[in-house]
């Protein structure tokens, strides 16, 4: 129940919206004020699991290994964490960034701009129309945010083994020893509220999709957020990041709601606007014409 209120205070703010939800839950909204700004898209699990069943499969098989339930059990967190204790929770959070791009090709309302808002975080009343023109000026790219994530070497970042994370991050000193002031490593970007242009939608998508296989299949999983934190890590040109400090998702509106001069925005990283796929990719080439995105664990997960 409280689910579907914070769907209904979502579908109460004055913006054109795809609403992605269950349909067994549509009836529960209230939407004869919101006809013309409102669409629902049908979703199920079985869905999900019909049009990423390679994802399926292999979050379910990672789930239940056993250095996987031994490391939530350790965490002291993890162990009843969603991601670890609801079969189909990783598969709905990791998908987040697909749905963006579907709403962001399909354009029913012919918007500049799109933002992905989870409703479950019940952000979006902190936003309001009087607010659009910072959060434009930022949506310029892929907007995120994000928070620090401090932990031990040989400890987790955000459900995913920090030495993998580590890894694919590019971080520096992979060794105690030398590992000093990087101890607070590393970023972990927030799934709450993230969007940006078609254009730099469509490569980040594409790229997460990349970075999702790759660590599914050597075998580590976080979730979401630490595979937007990979792509920010490993493509900083995609993004104007913002860090969130305490790492509250609605925090990004709060701020972006409060701003009161060009000042504020000093937080922000901003960059050039392009137009297209072709043109993202170009800066993306090394000399011999491709950028491998990841850097391989050197020790695959085992059960």
């Amino acid at each position: 129940d409280e689910y579907i209120q914070r769907f209904q205070r979502t579908v109460n703010v004055d913006f054109p919206m795809i609403v992605f939800m269950d349909s067994k839950h549509v009836s529960s909204l209230n939407l004869d004020h919101h006809k013309n700004s409102v669409i629902i898209i049908p979703i199920s699990v079985e869905i999900l699991e019909k049009q990423f069943p390679n994802y399926f499969r292999r979050i379910e098989e990672i789930r239940q290994t056993n250095l996987y339930k031994r490391q939530a059990k350790q965490t002291g967190w993890l162990e009843f964490a969603p991601q670890a204790a609801l079969k189909d929770y990783n598969l709905l959070v990791m998908t987040k960034p697909f749905f963006l791009r579907w709403a962001s090709m399909i354009n029913p309302f012919r918007t500049q701009y799109f933002l992905f808002v989870d409703a479950g975080h019940d952000c979006i009343g902190a936003l309001q129309t009087t607010h659009l023109n910072p959060l434009r000026r930022l949506l310029g790219k892929m907007l995120v945010s994000y928070f620090d994530y401090k932990t031990g070497l040989y400890g987790e970042t955000h459900g995913m083994p920090q030495m993998a994370f580590r890894h694919y991050v590019g971080a520096p000193h992979n060794n105690e020893k030398t590992w000093g002031a990087d101890r607070a490593c590393c970023k972990v970007v927030r799934g709450g509220i993230f969007g940006g242009t078609p254009a730099y939608i469509d490569a980040f998508a594409k790229i997460y999709n990349v970075i999702l296989s790759q660590t599914l299949s050597d075998g580590y999983m976080g979730t979401e957020e630490n595979i937007l934190a990979i792509v920010l890590y490993r493509f900083p040109e995609l993004f104007n990041a913002y860090h969130n400090h305490d790492g509250d998702n609605c925090r990004l509106f709060v701020d972006t709601s409060n701003q009161k001069n060009e000042a504020d925005r000093d937080v922000y990283v901003h960059g050039d606007v392009v137009d297209s796929w072709d043109s993202i990719t170009k800066t993306f080439k090394s000399d011999n014409g491709h950028r491998v995105p990841l850097v391989r664990p050197t020790r695959p997960l085992r059960g």
